[in-house]
């Protein structure tokens, strides 16, 4: 989405899963994403690889999923982006340790988003990012974020602690408004720019701010 509101015909976006996704918005192809672009990379002149985060999370230590085996999907996808010719970008969390030199932090705050969501991308073109600048700790499972439930932390919405509310009284999703105060899906839908996906969906995508402003800059 966030390509496409950079410029690119919606047309011109394919999206490819190995899962369903009834509700993503524009073409989709069920398959590997690795094994669709090896066949298909030529049909394509940019290409975005955000695969599996698991591996890399920091939700990896919840004691709900200690002693899980996840998929180190960077260096495949990173070997099968650099077996193209074309201009590629790769997206990951911050906790991924394959990166090799070069990629770029984007910070939500520094988009005008309500939340840090901090987000490594590495591209073969040069990019313009924000100066990262002193926010808010995020919320983590590691440091609880101030009080915040550890069962209950989440990634899709507030990354940071919000000045006008304490921590210990900020729930996982929990948006706040000066006017009318939100929380749960509905507010991770607002502040995050995506109204089409479910809880689940939310929690595993990034808000188009992100891809937008890459993709502004790759047109």
């Amino acid at each position: 989405m966030g390509y496409h509101r950079a410029g690119i015909d919606a047309a011109d976006i394919v999206g490819v899963d190995i899962a369903p996704q009834p509700r993503y918005p524009f073409q989709f192809v069920q398959g590997d994403a690795l094994e669709y672009l090896g066949d298909c990379w030529r049909d394509f002149d940019l290409i975005h690889a955000s695969p599996p985060c698991q591996a890399y999370s920091v939700l990896r230590f919840l004691p709900s999923n200690r002693g899980r085996e996840y998929w180190d999907s960077i260096p495949p996808t990173l070997a099968a982006l650099r077996g193209t010719r074309r201009p590629w970008v790769l997206e990951n969390v911050m906790g991924a340790k394959a990166w090799p030199p070069g990629a770029y932090r984007i910070c939500g705050y520094a988009l005008g988003l309500p939340f840090s969501r901090h987000r490594l991308f590495l591209t073969t073109e040069l990019l313009l990012v924000h100066p990262h600048q002193e926010h808010p700790a995020p919320l983590t499972p590691r440091n609880g974020g101030g009080g915040v439930s550890r069962s209950r932390c989440s990634q899709y919405a507030i990354g940071g602690r919000l000045p006008s509310m304490g921590a210990s009284r900020v729930s996982a999703g929990a948006l706040y408004d000066a006017e009318t105060p939100m929380t749960g899906a509905a507010a991770a839908r607002l502040a995050s720019g995506i109204d089409w996906m479910t809880p689940a969906e939310l929690y595993q995508a990034i808000p188009p701010a992100y891809t937008e402003f890459i993709g502004r800059q790759l047109i």
